[in-house]
């Protein structure tokens, strides 16, 4: 196939993904109060508990609820085990069925998780550092951005999970939480050239 970068400005030019839904409102405050003690970087714990508010929580449902597509085989990518269990639990408790799916003992088995999410049993996987690259879902339909990343190659794989060719699927519908300026500069530039 063509390279993630070629493949995203060819989908974003053609129109294969549609509703990048990238002014969705985040409810988190990123103070520096999130950073580390070296202040290179979010503090993975402090970030995890930012992200995983309930109010946070609950507009992401929302969201979901007006913008997904019907019975999706969603992914969505999170910044810690903790965020992806708490998100799968959360999404599973509100009746759309979740699994988690990272390096950590407690995790799904990626290949039943994977099987499950293709024949409709789970709507959403949540995941961590591990569906960047290197897996095939082709049938992703929905990608959801739960954690910002100032990597645009790291981004642009992680869209590039949806953007696979699959029968009975036009297009993928990205809604992203942790929108930033460049992330919505770097939509453009796919978009424009």
């Amino acid at each position: 196939g063509l390279p993630t970068e070629q493949a995203a400005k060819l989908a974003l030019r053609t129109q294969q993904v549609i509703g990048y839904e990238s002014g969705i409102a985040d409810t988190v405050d990123y103070t520096p109060d999130l950073l580390n003690a070296r202040r290179t970087g979010y503090d993975d714990a402090r970030l995890t508990a930012a992200l995983s508010q309930s109010e946070r929580i609950d507009r992401l449902l929302t969201e979901w609820h007006r913008r997904a597509p019907s019975a999706p085989k969603a992914l969505g990518f999170c910044v810690s085990i903790e965020h992806a269990e708490t998100m799968a639990a959360q999404f599973s408790a509100r009746g759309i069925p979740s699994l988690a799916v990272h390096s950590g003992p407690a995790s799904a088995s990626r290949r039943n998780a994977i099987e499950a999410l293709v024949a409709g049993q789970v709507q959403c996987l949540f995941t961590v550092d591990l569906f960047n690259e290197g897996i095939d879902i082709p049938e992703t339909d929905l990608v959801v951005f739960l954690r910002s990343t100032a990597s645009k190659t790291i981004w642009q794989q992680q869209l590039g999970r949806g953007l696979r060719k699959a029968d009975h699927k036009s297009f993928v519908r990205v809604l992203d939480f942790t929108a930033s300026l460049q992330r919505i500069a770097n939509i453009a530039e796919l978009r424009d050239g």
